[in-house]
């Protein structure tokens, strides 16, 4: 089945949704597309300001590079944004930056139990959780496959495999 290409070839859900599990995760992909849009296009700010006014946004890797970034355009465009990530220093810094609300939650993503609460933690402080940008990753550092050891590999995955599905489990 070409499911990309051709939707109409999925006879049979994947999983089981409820409505307000569908309207959740709608909404975060129309966030994932506009933000794919702005980073396309670095000076123009094509994000519709009503999709994320007032919304309460979790940020995963909010302490450096993109996730850096997408903080701060998401609090540029009045949006609570919850800076995530393992260097609780990075995210002080990241916070100073924000021009609207900002809190700190930090977070090891491969740890599900860990996600689970912080997203409690943030439905219990602001009513829901409207937007999750999975930023937080990382790489080898010696990439050339006969010196990848097998605990570097694994903990690849932890963070960018795992670590994005736990976060998205926990947000729907």
């Amino acid at each position: 089945i070409d499911a990309y290409n051709n939707p109409k070839e999925i006879r049979e859900p994947f999983f089981e949704c409820n409505e307000e599990q569908i309207k959740k995760s709608e909404k975060m992909i129309l966030a994932g597309e506009s933000f794919v849009r702005l980073m396309q296009k670095r000076n123009a700010v094509l994000l519709d300001t009503e999709l994320v006014l007032g919304d309460c946004s979790l940020i995963t890797g909010a302490g450096g590079g993109m996730g850096q970034h997408i903080a701060s355009t998401l609090s540029k465009l009045h949006s609570k944004v919850i800076l995530s990530d393992i260097n609780e220093q990075s995210l002080k810094k990241v916070s100073q930056n924000c021009t609207y609300y900002s809190s700190i939650k930090p977070l090891d993503i491969t740890k599900i139990n860990d996600v689970k609460t912080v997203v409690k933690e943030i439905e219990n402080d602001f009513g829901q959780l409207d937007i999750v940008i999975n930023a937080a990753g990382m790489n080898i550092q010696n990439r050339d496959w006969d010196d990848i050891q097998q605990n570097d590999w694994d903990q690849v995955f932890k963070v960018n495999i795992n670590g994005m599905f736990y976060c998205c489990k926990s947000a729907l």
